[in-house]
Parts: structure tokens; C-alpha cells; sequence
């Protein structure tokens, strides 16, 4: 099986389910977001507001780790690939 093409996944609008689709991005939403748990088999969080969401993003960003936003690839500084 091959690995998700990004490490972790946001989805939402004002309230946002963060998941470490990949090892790399469940065991970095573990030791980085404090309410981050396991749930089944993968990490996940769950933040309400914007800006929690965008710093989580950039911050998994500058840890090497691709991000996506609503199945668009995170930029970094609050953009996203266009469709």
C-alpha cells in the first residue's frame, strides 16, 4: 500500500479534524498539539478557529511534512494550491 500524499490532513470551516494520515504526521500531531489522541488507528485533533488550525499547519510545514487543507496542498502563511 502506498502512503497518503500528505502527511496531515485539516479538514473544516471555523471548526477544523486534523489527522496524521502518515506515521510521520500522526507521531508530530502527538508531540506537538496538546489535545491531539489516537482514534482508531491514526492521531487525531480537532480545534475551533482559524488561526489554532493555521499555526498547527505552518508548523508541521516548517517540520518538513506536507499538508493538506480541505484536499488542497497548505502553502504555508495561510494559502493553498488553487483547484
Amino acid at each position: 500500500m502506498s502512503e497518503p500524499p500528505f502527511d496531515i490532513e485539516i479538514l473544516g470551516r471555523g471548526v477544523y479534524l486534523i489527522t496524521g494520515a502518515t506515521f510521520a504526521g500522526g507521531a508530530w500531531l502527538l508531540d506537538n498539539v496538546p489535545d491531539a489522541r489516537v482514534n482508531g488507528s491514526q492521531a487525531t485533533a480537532d480545534c475551533e478557529g482559524g488561526n489554532m488550525a493555521q499555526s498547527i499547519a505552518d508548523g508541521a510545514i516548517e517540520d518538513g511534512l506536507a499538508v493538506s487543507v480541505n484536499g488542497l496542498k497548505y502553502l504555508g502563511g495561510n494559502t493553498a494550491e488553487r483547484e
